[in-house]
């Protein structure tokens, strides 16, 4: 099977399963229709800040359903996202972030986010974005299988917080085999994030 990212297998879900969920969590669901509308005012919201692709977009927001939409608003720029636990006590570098990102989605209360807007970045709230494709959709970026697409951090157990970059073309790879492995079917429910 021919690579192809994920951001473009879910636009071939909502185009199939717009009415179905596509996200279900203590906050509520989100169907595939809704799902990408707000991953759209996202990506939108994101580029009238200046944000494209390679960069850093911090992730701080708790609800599954916004997190999910905001991790498909900045693939779709081409930007990587860094998701981050905003309930964590060790986190990486306010300052590394921030030297690479000018945006932080979803930044709320806490020592995490006061790091990170200490450091110059912009928060930019889920809620405030609603809307904003409706003047116009952003400027999709066509994704290559190298592209990074996220940082995920180590606990710093050793010391200082380590980033690693992920790739397109391994979340392509490892959701392939998965559903083959599994035998994943429509009908159901897979728990990805806790």
């Amino acid at each position: 099977m021919a690579f192809q990212p994920i951001q473009s297998l879910v636009a071939a879900a909502v185009e199939r399963y717009p009415d179905r969920v596509a996200v279900d969590g203590p906050a509520g669901r989100l169907t595939y229709g809704e799902l990408d509308a707000l991953a759209e005012d996202v990506a939108v919201s994101l580029q009238r800040r200046g944000v494209g692709a390679g960069a850093l977009v911090p992730l701080l927001i708790p609800d599954r359903g916004e997190f999910a939409a905001a991790l498909l608003g900045v693939l779709r720029i081409g930007a990587v996202a860094v998701p981050l636990d905003p309930a964590a006590r060790r986190f990486p570098s306010a300052r590394a972030l921030t030297d690479a990102a000018a945006v932080v989605l979803g930044a709320g209360a806490g020592p995490l986010a006061a790091g990170l807007l200490a450091h110059g970045a912009v928060p930019v709230d889920i809620g405030a974005a609603v809307g904003a494709s409706a003047d116009g959709r952003a400027t999709h970026h066509e994704p290559a299988p190298d592209d990074p697409c996220y940082v995920f951090f180590t606990s710093g157990s050793t010391g200082t917080p380590k980033g690693i970059v992920g790739r397109l073309c391994a979340i392509f790879h490892f959701g392939r085999w998965g559903v083959g492995l599994l035998g994943v079917r429509p009908q159901w429910r897979v728990s990805q994030l806790v």
